[in-house]
């Protein structure tokens, strides 16, 4: 699988070099099609891949190379004679959580973007923890257009891993996923008056923040440390 992966990366890169980004959170009076996160399960699935030696590899790479506009997640129905465990209900269908990274290159002006997509199942013999692999990749387009992307660089995509990662943050996550579906997420790089440390603000929403609708919005301010690939995370009050 890592040798897959990357190929992926390499040939990404190429075009990635070529085809500028664009935004694919929705902008106002467009419907939310896909989401962030929707459940703890999905949070929880999330972070594991991140932490997924061949997934986090792949995902680093991609981002020394193109900007990362957008990851959404959805849970899904196991294919029969997937041993996966149900994520829903108990007494469900075995289900998978995939996740969707999509990548652009890093001015705003085409619609050509690089998905990928990783699928997690939880065997029914195992010790809770997600299996992965890679379900599909590749370019496609998208039409519409927004305002900023998720990540710029790897840096942020560290920051974003270790959000997901502190039981602070993830409690706070939780806690919003039991009343509403997230639907948008950033990791922003501000000014750095620290000479060690990185600054960012770190969001997430139900909606483009600023937009009529977004009624849930959560936000942090984060100190990264790079030689360390810590963080400490502030939680910023409405």
């Amino acid at each position: 699988m890592g040798r897959r992966f990357g190929a992926i990366a390499a040939a990404a890169a190429v075009i990635g070099a070529v085809f500028p980004c664009i935004q694919l959170l929705k902008g106002a009076g467009v419907p939310i099609t896909s989401y962030f996160l929707r459940s703890e399960e999905e949070l929880r699935s999330l972070r594991q891949l991140l932490t997924d030696g061949p997934a986090w590899a792949e995902l680093e790479s991609l981002s020394s190379q193109m900007t990362l506009w957008k990851v959404s997640s959805d849970t899904h129905e196991a294919a029969p004679g997937e041993d996966c465990l149900p994520l829903s209900a108990p007494a469900g269908p075995g289900e998978k959580v995939r996740h969707r990274f999509e990548f652009a290159s890093r001015k705003g002006m085409s619609t050509r973007v690089y998905r990928i997509e990783f699928e997690g199942c939880k065997p029914r013999e195992g010790d809770d923890r997600y299996s992965f692999q890679l379900a599909r990749h590749g370019f496609g387009s998208d039409y519409r257009l927004g305002r900023d992307p998720l990540a710029r660089g790897i840096e942020p995509l560290k920051v974003l891993r270790l959000a997901l990662l502190d039981s602070g943050v993830a409690g706070t996550l939780i806690e919003a996923l039991r009343q509403k579906d997230l639907a948008f997420t950033q990791v922003v790089r501000e000014e750095d008056p620290d000479p060690v440390l990185e600054q960012y603000r770190f969001t997430v929403a139900d909606g483009v923040p600023g937009e009529t609708g977004t009624t849930v919005e959560i936000q942090y301010e984060v100190a990264y440390d790079p030689v360390n690939d810590s963080a400490t995370f502030t939680r910023l009050l409405p």
